[in-house]
């Protein structure tokens, strides 16, 4: 089984929203939940398919659970803050986790957690 952290490259819905809302700026400030420390797990989609085609052609023997993320680390306000610095007008506003449950991007902002690496087995 594979899982990713979440797509980009490709006009993937969970972050052409927030581009879309920074280029219009509607709402006028982008939203970071909580203190926007959390980690958020991201892949480029060219290379989780390079992954994907990986496995199919080298099937392991085993049941695993692969889950796929760039190396880099992002935190929810980093990347808030890029987005809207970059193509928006540089605002952002600060809500509570009770206040993002009416944010429509509430499953991407309410991630927090690291993949590590860990070794190919032999």
């Amino acid at each position: 089984m594979v899982s990713t952290g979440i797509l980009y490259g490709m006009g993937e819905k969970q972050l052409l929203r927030l581009f879309k809302q920074a280029i219009l700026q509607q709402p006028d400030e982008l939203t970071v939940v909580g203190d926007g420390a959390n980690l958020i797990p991201m892949i480029h989609i060219s290379d989780m398919c390079q992954v994907i085609e990986e496995l199919a052609w080298n099937r392991p023997d085993d049941k695993r659970v692969y889950l796929l993320s760039d190396s880099a680390e992002i935190t929810q306000h980093a990347l808030v803050k890029a987005i809207t610095d970059s193509v928006g007008n540089g605002k952002v506003k600060f809500i509570t986790k009770e206040e993002s449950l009416w944010n429509s991007d509430y499953n991407l902002t309410s991630l927090n957690f690291k993949i590590e690496d860990k070794p190919k087995p032999n």
